[in-house]
């Protein structure tokens, strides 16, 4: 009988976990979870997700409580899948923070969070901090406790689009070594534990203190300018980035009115994240 392994998953008071059999099955969880802690055993898991390997090149089979939604031999979009699965799952269930749409970084205990859509260079930026002594949170989804500044981020690996995966994958970021796996719509690359923290450590349960709000805007020929914000205007910005708005009083518009002003903010428009980087790191 092939061996079953359960990984419980942990993130902003929800719990999933995912099932995972057969080498390939267990590898691809082991990418894309590996730095994700389960600090809630005892919790009930919200949702639960399955993996199976399917053999002799066939690929794996990914479901979730009995619903399949990927089936074949391209690794690559069942894990782009499953990722997105599992944090959307995540944020879905959350109603004790706000849980956003963002990048995060850490640096002496201070965090940014870099709230933005697809496509507005949130993971290249993260990676070019990562690369100047900052800490990994996410690339994708952070979580705030209500009455807190302590940020949680989602640890997952990189997800790099492909028109940004040049930028990433280069000396100045020193990703050659990365594990990696690509799909049809982005290339997922695992940070080395040194950079991520390995999952359950002291370091991966540590929450900083969020020191400010960046909104990146990728502009292709654009030069770096970082304005900051007025309250109301980042207040707005992160209303859109809200993930879990329909589970928070007033669909979070207090919360998020309370940390627009508590917390200062900026636009970094840039062309060339480069350029960016140092505007970021010159920030108080």
């Amino acid at each position: 009988m092939t061996p079953v392994r359960t990984r419980g998953i942990s993130f902003a008071g929800v719990r999933v976990t995912v099932e995972s059999t057969g080498e390939v099955g267990d590898a691809l969880v082991d990418l894309l979870f590996r730095d994700m802690s389960d600090l809630e055993p005892e919790r009930p898991a919200c949702q639960h997700f399955v993996v199976r390997d399917l053999g002799a090149g066939l690929g794996v089979q990914v479901s979730s409580d009995g619903a399949r939604f990927h089936e074949g031999a391209d690794i690559g979009d069942a894990a782009l899948k499953l990722q997105e699965a599992v944090t959307m799952a995540l944020a879905a269930k959350c109603t004790s923070g706000l849980v956003l749409h963002a990048a995060a970084a850490a640096r002496s205990g201070r965090a940014l969070i870099l709230p933005g859509r697809s496509g507005s260079g949130k993971t290249t930026l993260s990676a070019y901090l990562l690369a100047r002594g900052f800490t990994y949170l996410s690339d994708e989804m952070v979580f705030l406790e209500s009455g807190t500044l302590l940020v949680e981020g989602l640890p997952r690996p990189l997800n790099v689009k492909a028109h940004g995966l040049h930028l990433v994958a280069n000396p100045a970021v020193a990703s050659a070594a990365w594990a990696s796996l690509s799909g049809p719509a982005a290339t997922l690359m695992q940070l080395p534990v040194d950079m991520a923290g390995a999952a359950g450590s002291a370091a991966s349960q540590t929450r900083p203190a969020l020191a400010a709000l960046v909104f990146p805007r990728f502009q292709p020929d654009a030069p770096a300018t970082c304005i900051p914000l007025t309250p109301a205007q980042a207040g707005l910005r992160l209303m859109s980035a809200l993930l879990n708005a329909r589970n928070l009083e007033g669909h979070g518009f207090p919360a998020v009115t309370a940390l627009a002003r508590e917390v200062p903010a900026y636009e970094l428009q840039f062309g060339d994240v480069r350029e960016a980087v140092p505007l970021v790191m010159a920030l108080p």
